[in-house]
């Protein structure tokens, strides 16, 4: 066995380190500056791969100065020489230091109005440098040859108008999609925004031991007294779905047939306002809310997977049924398997382009095919080639699955239209669910 010394642990963590995510910390407690070193880094690199571009360019204009300092030179010395023939023999050597061209330019942000970005507000300034260290996060990755990418971001919250919080949050549940998101908060909204599954509570016993407890009924309760949840008289209705992918699609979807020119519920603004809020339900828990809600007197919308085949009855009829016979609310199945039947197979073909990804998926997938499974089956054909798909484990499969339904719901629905829409639902089952919502919210719905 070879003994331990520096050069071997050296090389060890230089080959571990190609295994290893890259950690990225955005701290709360900072001044939010164009100076930052997350506003810097990425601005530097620009610079640095500008200047690369014209490499060619730049080296002939350092030879034409360093042969004009030459011929300056060399006539200097023959003006001496004739000046004092003692100087014959002398000779001069230029020293040419060759400019550092990415030191030359000072990079800053400024934004409309052009208004410096250290000039504007802490929340303003907070959501830019949140980017920039995203990029440079991505950037590290790049550089490093690293794929995976873990984001820790302390209170997002920080300095942000409630609007910009949901957007925030949504912004990185949607990069939760394609990369480990960790945050930290002492806000109710965001923290109730979140499935059980993604929270954790970080408890101090009576003895000072600390312990992370995972989102449930019991620690649910810790979550509301920590933080003092108090009713929210803004609300004007609440969405139940079956997990959090749900959410994304219905917001993404609407969305993009708002861009597309369709008069849907607009569900970005009343959300973005704190008009609507979302739960998700999860599944096999959703006998636990048919009247969890009904106490705060506000209109619900509930929307479940089919996930079986006609003609049996949708999985939870019986919860829809109890939440029909509610006053002000409205329980639906998808007349498909799941939402992600209603994609088109161009909208998916677009989403993994964006990935670098190109699938061949030649006719769109059936109302109760396994969209994310098939999804998940031709990525691996594609990329891991000629690996087999039967050839993984079930637990492998899962996985894969599950991050081809996060894609599939926070990217190929930002690609759907009203065109592709109506080739898939020609019933214009979509546009009920949102003209449903829309109803619920309107003044007769409310109840006070």
């Amino acid at each position: 066995m070879v003994p331990p010394n520096e050069n071997n642990a050296k090389k060890i963590w230089t080959e571990l380190r190609k295994y290893l995510p890259v950690f990225a910390l955005f701290k709360s407690d900072r001044a939010s500056i164009d100076t930052d070193p997350e506003a810097q880094d990425p601005l530097k690199a620009a610079v640095k791969e500008a200047i690369k571009a014209k490499e060619a360019e730049l080296t002939a204009i350092t030879e034409y100065v360093r042969s004009e300092v030459r011929k300056i030179t060399n006539s200097t010395l023959e003006k001496l020489r004739e000046m004092d023939s003692s100087l014959r023999n002398a000779t001069f050597n230029p020293t040419f230091t060759p400019p550092k061209w990415d030191s030359l330019f000072k990079a800053s942000i400024t934004s409309d109005g052009d208004i410096p970005i250290n000039k504007r507000g802490s929340g303003v300034r907070r959501l830019i440098l949140l980017n920039f260290f995203r990029a440079k996060a991505e950037q590290l990755a790049r550089e490093t040859g690293r794929s995976a990418v873990i984001y820790a971001v302390e209170e997002p919250e920080t300095s942000q108008h409630p609007s910009n919080q949901r957007m925030l949050l949504r912004a990185l549940v949607d990069l939760s999609s394609e990369a480990q998101v960790i945050i930290s908060t002492h806000t109710p909204m965001l923290a109730r925004a979140l499935p059980d599954s993604c929270l954790r509570y970080i408890h101090i016993g009576p003895d000072k031991s600390r312990s992370i407890l995972k989102g449930g009924p019991e620690t649910n309760d810790m979550f509301a007294q920590s933080l003092g949840v108090l009713p929210d008289n803004t609300v004007k209705l609440f969405i139940g779905v079956e997990g959090p992918n749900d959410i994304i699609f219905l917001q993404a979807i609407a969305s993009a047939l708002r861009n597309d020119g369709v008069d849907v519920f607009d569900l970005e603004r009343t959300e973005l306002e704190g008009e609507v809020i979302f739960f998700p339900l999860g599944g096999n828990n959703l006998v636990r809310w048919s009247s969890r809600l009904e106490p705060l007197k506000r209109p619900e919308f509930h929307l479940c997977d089919r996930d079986v085949t006609p003609p049996k009855p949708p999985k939870y009829q019986t919860y829809i049924d109890e939440v029909n016979a509610r006053e002000c609310c409205k329980a639906r199945s998808t007349a498909k398997k799941e939402m992600e039947n209603y994609l088109h197979r161009d909208a998916i073909i677009a989403a993994y382009k964006e990935l670098g990804i190109n699938l061949v998926i030649k006719s769109n997938f059936g109302p109760f095919d396994d969209v994310p499974r098939e999804v998940a089956r031709l990525v691996y054909e594609v990329s891991e080639s000629p690996k087999v798909w039967d050839d993984l484990l079930e637990e492998m499969k899962s996985e894969k699955e599950s991050r081809a339904k996060r894609i599939l719901c926070s990217r190929a629905t930002k690609h759907m239209t009203k065109t592709l829409l109506d080739e898939l639902d020609p019933d214009e089952e979509v546009l009920e669910w949102f003209e449903d919502m829309k109803s619920l919210t309107s003044e007769k719905g409310v109840r006070e």
